[in-house]
């Protein structure tokens, strides 16, 4: 309620303050969220709080950032806004919760017929929405299903007004090379340092006022098509590299009933009960092992390695299938050819796919030109993400971890 009266109060006008007090300031109400932030703000349209008291549309766009599929546990009682559903493990907890689609339908069971932006439809208050992925939000955050019917069988279209942004090899969280500890506790393989959805947030800032201030459509949707791009993990052809062992599935996400008062109430029965696990689609891979059908930013686009959205840490939880799905990791190329044939690395190492520095480089460049001229980045940032790039390719030629040498 208060995220909803700020906007109004910030557009209306209707009780003056220092903050609404100048013609034009607020022309138009955005809302960000990252993550938690991404998910709060899928259940406040799904609760129908985009309509103010007076009917209006409160938010005019919204940047639903690595969100995945999932709500939230917020609106109820005894709530854990906390709990991040089966990223972390708590995947009994009330976050990832039919609807998961923009538009109506039925449920893994067959019952319902509903869809995240049923009431904003119904009230007329839809905003223009920009779902922004990362790779984990398909191995972390169940985004299959903002794509395919509930049993994963069908492709389902988005709102009318929603676009979705895969960015390919990214990483929930970020990290970077040479970090071998997640909270003290080891890591099977370096972390993914892959920051091309950072870099890409403020041109899909600018794309999303200019849609809906300006009017002019922002580029089409670019995610991974289901039953082409977007397949189950066990059919992922993934190279064999050597040490690098590969998810089965991402980690597991049931249809939970919570008792009859939830959705009345709010009052969760606990234990809750379990029902039919929903099947989760993740990208295919290229014969790197990067992911294919989303954008691919500048370290994507002229990779160094393979980006992942997965990674190992505890033993003990490995045996139960549990990933640590929101670090991610990179699994660097050889630096040579020898040094790849004498490591069984299918992949080409760096030397022979650009030469040297200079190669890499000239390579980098026209990525970043391509990605402003598509409206991926701004014609601001080149100089800034070139000199990123640059700094990727030391750490990177620094860099002694190897699988070949380690053997992990």
């Amino acid at each position: 309620m208060l995220a909803r009266d700020f906007a109004v109060h910030l557009k209306t006008k209707n009780i003056p303050s220092a903050i609404n007090d100048r013609p034009g300031d607020a022309v138009a109400v955005f809302a960000f969220g990252y993550s938690q932030g991404g998910r709060f703000l899928r259940d406040f349209v799904y609760h129908g709080f985009n309509t103010g008291p007076d009917g209006h549309r409160v938010f005019d766009g919204m940047l639903i950032t690595t969100a995945g599929s999932g709500r939230g546990s917020f609106e109820h009682r005894y709530a854990l806004p906390g709990e991040a559903g089966n990223s972390v493990m708590s995947n009994l907890r009330a976050v990832d919760l039919y609807p998961f689609a923009d538009v109506p339908t039925p449920d893994i069971d067959g019952t319902g017929h509903a869809g995240l932006l049923d009431r904003a439809v119904h009230d007329h208050t839809v905003p223009k929405i920009m779902y922004i992925l990362s790779s984990s939000g398909y191995w972390a955050r169940n985004a299959s299903l903002l794509q395919t019917t509930t049993d994963g069988r069908q492709p389902v279209a988005l709102g009318a007004d929603s676009r979705l942004y895969y960015f390919a090899g990214v990483a929930h969280a970020l990290r970077f090379p040479g970090q071998f500890t997640e909270k003290g506790r080891e890591a099977a393989y370096p972390y993914n340092a892959n920051v091309g959805l950072a870099d890409g947030m403020n041109a899909q800032l600018e794309n999303l006022r200019m849609w809906a201030v300006d009017n002019v459509a922002p580029p089409p949707t670019m995610a991974p098509v289901p039953g082409s791009t977007l397949i189950p993990a066990t059919e992922l052809k993934f190279p064999a590299i050597p040490g690098i062992r590969v998810p089965n599935d991402p980690p597991p996400l049931w249809r939970i009933r919570m008792g009859p008062d939830f959705a009345s109430k709010g009052i969760i029965t606990e234990p809750v009960r379990v029902g039919a696990r929903y099947p989760l689609l993740v990208p295919a891979v290229d014969a790197d092992g990067n992911e294919l059908g989303g954008w691919r930013g500048a370290m994507s686009s002229v990779p160094l390695g393979t980006y992942t959205a997965w990674n190992w840490t505890s033993p003990q939880l490995a045996r139960f299938g549990f990933i640590s799905s929101l670090y991610g990791a990179f699994i660097p190329f050889a630096h040579t050819r020898a040094e790849r044939l004498a490591a069984h690395d299918p992949r080409l190492s760096i030397e022979e796919r650009y030469g040297d520095r200079a190669g890499f480089m000239k390579a980098a460049a026209a990525s970043i030109d391509n990605a402003i001229a598509k409206r991926f980045l701004l014609p601001i940032q080149r100089e800034d993400i070139l000199a990123k790039m640059g700094r990727h390719w030391d750490d990177t030629m620094k860099f002694d971890w190897y699988l070949g040498k380690q053997g992990r």
